[in-house]
């Protein structure tokens, strides 16, 4: 996240670093002030949130996988520009249809928006678009990104949101080889039955009762893999 402290916050920042011994004459744009968590009650940080979360840890339990970069702006310093960087991972809700499955598609988004204060305090925009891991690869579906700027209402407010689409779409050639195709071939197994003789009545119970273990087995499995 990047936002811009103006006076008289900016120099109220600048007091309670030398304060604390931290020194901010030579902090630049290209050689920026690194602030830890142990000072970030000196600053004012936006409260956003992952609205749509389930559950949301912090990347790394050995390192510090959050910041936040100042660099001063304007003459004298008068503006702070404030970079916070942070790494989590979540678990998002997202509800799914599957009416349409094999050849289906589903959206689901992450929806970030602050906590406390409403668009009139803190707007929300983009600065760049959403990248995704080109390294990732999903064994049934093929997936695409997308960004958008909206507003929520709750409890009476209005908030600033970001959202992050993602559009799943379901690659149906793995499901034809996977599950159609030998379910078709068990299908056709059992008419052999008609072609044995009237007394092998062990032979077409077995092939009859194979034919249905394998058909529950691939059902329960293909219901499982959604």
């Amino acid at each position: 996240m990047e936002w811009t402290a103006k006076n008289p916050d900016c120099h109220m920042y600048q007091k309670s670093l030398q304060g604390r011994n931290i020194s901010v004459e030579n902090v630049t744009q290209s050689n920026k002030l690194i602030i830890t968590k142990d000072y970030f009650t000196l600053f004012w940080l936006p409260d956003i949130m992952v609205a749509n979360a389930k559950q949301v840890k912090q990347q790394s339990d050995l390192i510090e996988t959050i910041l936040l970069m100042i660099h001063f702006e304007g003459h004298p310093r008068e503006n702070c520009h404030m970079q916070y960087m942070a790494r989590f991972y979540s678990i998002v809700s997202c509800p799914m249809d599957f009416h349409d499955a094999p050849v289906d598609s589903q959206m689901c988004s992450i929806q970030l928006r602050s906590f406390a204060f409403d668009n009139k305090r803190i707007e929300l925009n983009w600065t760049e678009k959403v990248r995704d891991n080109p390294d990732l690869r999903l064994l049934e579906h093929d997936f695409t990104t997308s960004e958008e700027v909206m507003t929520t209402r709750m409890f009476n407010q209005t908030y600033s949101t970001l959202k992050v689409n993602i559009k799943f779409q379901r690659n149906v050639a793995n499901k034809l080889v996977g599950v159609y195709a030998p379910s078709i071939l068990i299908v056709l197994i059992t008419f052999c039955s008609f072609w044995l003789g009237l007394n092998s009545t062990p032979e077409r119970v077995t092939i009859g009762i194979t034919a249905l273990l394998a058909l529950v087995t691939q059902f329960n499995d293909a219901r499982g893999s959604l």
